[in-house]
């Protein structure tokens, strides 16, 4: 049953709060503070307020991408079928169930939906319904849901490698702490030491995007005792550090990872590119050193030198837009 919180209403009062858009207002705020439950109801009472089917459209969605957060998949592609039966016409209901039916390992299925987007995008687009980058996105969605339908042919979701790739299917919406948890659940089920290395480079990644950074050096470390001759370790290692404004000892891990570079070149265990990358790595860890040295340091802003290795199974989000 539905209830009304006490507090937390963004508005100026009982009229704001009363109405539909009171309510909507109310639970995109909700909605960004993490707080998805409070937001789901909050929509819910919008939409029993809302009677403009392009209103009710729009607090669909929001409930559609709210109930992805809440990993309730299947409540929400109802919610996308309620989107796509108000407007058939607008490409955003068909991209929201086909991450509904992503979420599901249905991914041959989101691949329909995602066709079906696309169709619609140029009519979309000419009156300036759809963002400038919402074509490529889809097409990403796409593609990637043709990597996972064959990835994940005869994989078990309750395994490890279902984990990871549940995982990275979450890392690439953006949503790092629910891919964290996922990958820690992937660690705790894998017994191959190849297989717990690479679970170790994801988790660094999701703490690198949570800011958690000496968490990722610790993780960095793992990665290193594991397997000390992978260069990969080291360079994770060092943009944790580069983050924590250790740049001199960033710039050692990245010595070390170069060091290492010829031979998994030679085995062929690193992406071509991969040694330029790190140079490039290493002379930013250097610019920031030599300021630090002189009194100028400051802390980055942008991510440090090391960008997330992708994962075997690219699967960005379906679900571009939040609320």
């Amino acid at each position: 049953m539905m209830h009304r919180s006490a507090s937390g209403s963004l508005g100026s009062g009982r009229h704001t709060e009363e109405t539909g858009s009171g309510f909507l207002l109310r639970g995109n705020g909700l909605y960004h503070e993490g707080r998805y439950e409070e937001a789901l109801q909050a929509y819910q009472h919008a939409l029993e307020q809302e009677s403009l089917p392009s209103a009710r459209w729009g607090i669909h969605n929001r409930i559609t991408a709210t109930l992805s957060k809440l990993n309730q998949h299947e409540h929400a592609l109802d919610e996308a079928d309620r989107m796509i039966e108000t407007d058939p016409h607008h490409p955003k209901g068909y991209v929201r169930k086909g991450g509904a039916l992503f979420f599901q390992n249905k991914h041959h299925e989101a691949m329909q939906e995602y066709q079906k987007a696309l169709e619609r995008i140029p009519e979309a687009a000419a009156q300036g319904r759809v963002p400038d980058n919402f074509e490529p996105k889809v097409r990403q969605y796409l593609q990637s849901a043709n990597v996972a339908r064959h990835h994940t042919q005869g994989v078990d979701v309750d395994t490890g490698s279902g984990f990871v790739l549940k995982g990275n299917a979450l890392y690439h919406q953006g949503r790092y702490q629910e891919a964290l948890e996922a990958y820690e659940q992937a660690l705790r089920m894998e017994v191959m030491s190849s297989a717990k290395w690479n679970i170790h480079n994801r988790i660094t990644a999701a703490l690198s995007r949570l800011h958690q950074h000496q968490d990722a050096q610790r993780t960095a470390d793992s990665m290193i005792a594991a397997d000390p001759t992978h260069p990969k370790g080291y360079v994770r290692k060092a943009g944790a550090l580069f983050f924590q404004g250790k740049y001199n000892d960033a710039l050692h891990e990245y010595a070390k990872a170069l060091e290492r570079i010829p031979e998994a070149e030679r085995l062929g265990t690193i992406p071509e590119g991969f040694a330029v990358k790190v140079h490039e790595y290493a002379n930013s860890a250097r610019h920031h050193a030599n300021l630090q040295n002189q009194g100028h340091a400051h802390q980055p802003h942008q991510l440090p030198p090391v960008h997330p290795q992708q994962s075997q199974v690219p699967q960005p989000q379906p679900q571009t837009q939040q609320p």
